[in-house]
């Protein structure tokens, strides 16, 4: 009888691991991050009962993010860089909106510099004009639920001229 329960249960563990393996999407683990990445020229807005200032670009790319964003199911982007001073530059890019022109995928995505990533006190252009004094390094991060976060852009540069250029909408 025993010995019945124990190949019962043994079956039942090699059958759980079947379904488990079945479920996992695989990951394409040797796929390079993307290092063609482009941002447009930036652009800020202050909205009404929002801290701080928010600024918008187009990020282009010869890569369709958009196809393995959402081949992998991934549920959301980040874009995150390096911090100035003790400030953190966060925000996101909408890959699964990308549009083609001119054999570029282009996407939107806006950023914000806050004390932390609540983004509850953020800085207004003239502040971060101040505190800048070098370009910024950014990456773009995908992740989703029950996913691990990739990272599948590391070497965008936000100039610092192109802060200081930006021109309010």
């Amino acid at each position: 009888m025993k010995r019945e329960i124990g190949q019962l249960i043994l079956k039942q563990i090699v059958l759980f691991s079947f379904v488990l393996a079945g479920c996992s999407s695989p990951t394409n683990e040797k796929s390079k991050t993307v290092q063609d990445v482009e941002l447009g020229k930036i652009t800020y807005s202050r909205l009404d009962g929002i801290s701080g200032d928010l600024f918008s670009f187009e990020m282009m790319t010869k890569n369709n993010l958009s196809d393995l964003y959402l081949k992998e199911n991934y549920k959301y982007s980040h874009f995150k860089c390096t911090p100035i001073q003790d400030y953190v530059v966060v925000g996101s890019v909408s890959i699964d909106e990308e549009h083609v022109e001119h054999e570029m995928y282009i996407s939107s995505g806006s950023f914000k510099v806050c004390e932390d990533e609540s983004m509850n006190t953020c800085l207004r252009k003239t502040q971060i004009e101040a505190l800048l004094t070098d370009n910024l390094s950014c990456r773009l991060v995908v992740g989703g639920l029950f996913k691990k976060s990739k990272v599948i852009a590391d070497s965008i540069v936000i100039t610092r001229d192109s802060i200081l250029e930006s021109k309010n909408l």
